[in-house]
């Protein structure tokens, strides 16, 4: 039962190792009824037979020595290996700034594979903040065409080469389209399980309450805006109606904005965030 053999399933593939590791599991025990979480623990050289069983199932965590155990024991290339670690590193961390390091390394490998790469699509617009509203203002007043007159206008402002690469990726990844020469949208909207990709957006999101938290040091009266805050004392019951109620609202003003093109004048951002900010009684604090 040699796990040097070429594995039958690319890690690579992957954005969750635990589904990795369980359905590599599988397929090898497919192959041969005698493998077992006994065989692997003991090509890790792990005293336990159950260690595995325990990982596949979200009951413990892989540390930094029991991942090298398990990438020599499944006989990863260097590659491999390497990907692997970040994943599991990634799939562990507990804050956005250990998932982002290991996300940036991930998302490295990807570039660098020559097969199945994940679409640029899944990361590259949401790779910067300012992507979204570029997409925005290309279609105004031929912003489109002057980039470092269109760089002025994002706030905060960005330079006039992060304006161009950012035109020329969206074009390129079909957000933006030309149209009798000028910069058209390909869909008047766009819109948005964690894993790798929707990792992105959650960190989009993160940089965008962040320029929603700076609007407040703009002493700028003449800037429209409109900054609230409201907190609820619900059932869990009534926890789905208001969900339902906050998506039919972005519904509507989706629609509302939809059509606007060129006759738009400003880009804005609306950040909705509805989350528990107490346990419920009776709870045993975590």
């Amino acid at each position: 039962m040699p796990l040097r053999a070429p594995l039958p399933l690319d890690v690579r593939d992957y954005s969750d190792y635990r589904k990795f590791l369980r359905e590599l599991y599988a397929a090898k025990k497919a192959a041969n009824k005698n493998f077992s979480y006994r065989y692997l623990s003991q090509k890790a050289g792990i005293n336990s037979s159950g260690f595995f069983k325990q990982i596949f199932e979200g009951k413990r965590n892989l540390t930094a020595e029991t991942i090298g155990k398990a990438c020599a024991a499944l006989g990863f290339k260097e590659t491999e290996a390497e990907y692997f670690h970040n994943l599991v590193l990634f799939n562990q961390a507990k804050t956005m700034k250990e998932k982002n390091l290991h996300f940036e390394k991930l998302i490295e490998q990807q570039k660098r594979r020559n097969v199945r790469r994940i679409p640029e699509d899944r990361y590259d617009y949401f790779s910067e903040w300012y992507h979204c509203v570029v997409r925005e203002l290309a279609v105004i007043d031929g912003l489109g065409s002057d980039p470092a007159r269109l760089a002025a206008l994002v706030r905060p402002p960005i330079t006039t080469k992060q304006a161009a690469h950012s035109l020329q990726l969206l074009e390129r990844l079909g957000f933006l389209k030309r149209d009798r020469g000028n910069l058209a949208q390909s869909d008047p909207l766009v819109s948005t399980g964690y894993d790798i990709k929707s990792h992105l957006v959650r960190k989009f999101q993160v940089e965008m309450l962040g320029k929603a938290i700076a609007m407040y040091d703009r002493p700028s009266p003449e800037e429209p805006r409109l900054m609230s805050c409201n907190v609820f004392a619900l059932s869990s019951s009534d926890y789905e109606r208001f969900v339902e109620a906050l998506r039919n609202l972005r519904t509507q003003l989706m629609g509302l904005a939809n059509g606007q093109g060129a006759k738009a004048d400003v880009v804005y951002a609306l950040n909705l965030n509805f989350f528990p900010c107490s346990g419920k009684p009776g709870e045993t604090d975590v």
